[in-house]
């Protein structure tokens, strides 16, 4: 979903596709240091540089971090997305890509997340509400699972 925007990496176009996040400006400590409130157990954070052989940023020093993840510890990734676009100013990422909202929108399932993290306002709210039509589906579906 960070992606979507078109101004973060997410590792295509470098050897870690989607296990790294950054781009050029930020400093990867303060982005890791933000991020670290969040991680709780499986979850290990760290600063990285790195430069893009093609895609975003391609040829460009970038900063970030990469998010390790052991599955086994860890409950749904989908926060990490929001929860990053929180810790690099996600209002003026937004702004600075309007032309990219429609997409971002679509992928995320309406416009619910990206008019919460505009406004900076509480993601937890959003996130709740994913989780509850997610259950309902979930409970919904069981008729039809064969195993």
């Amino acid at each position: 979903m960070a992606g979507e925007l078109k101004q973060i990496s997410n590792g295509v176009g470098y050897t870690q596709p989607f296990e790294i996040v950054g781009m050029p400006g930020i400093d990867g400590e303060q982005l890791a240091a933000k991020l670290q409130k969040h991680a709780g157990q499986g979850i290990v954070i760290r600063a990285i540089r790195f430069k893009p052989f093609y895609a975003t940023h391609q040829g460009t020093p970038c900063q970030g971090v990469q998010i390790h993840v052991d599955p086994k510890r860890t409950g749904g990734l989908i926060d990490w997305n929001y929860r990053i676009l929180e810790a690099l100013d996600a209002p003026k990422l937004l702004a600075d890509a309007p032309k990219r909202h429609a997409m971002f929108d679509k992928v995320n399932g309406g416009d619910d997340m990206r008019k919460a993290l505009e406004s900076g306002g509480d993601i937890a709210v959003v996130l709740d509400k994913w989780r509850a039509y997610s259950d309902e589906f979930r409970e919904m579906r069981k008729k039809w699972l064969l195993y």
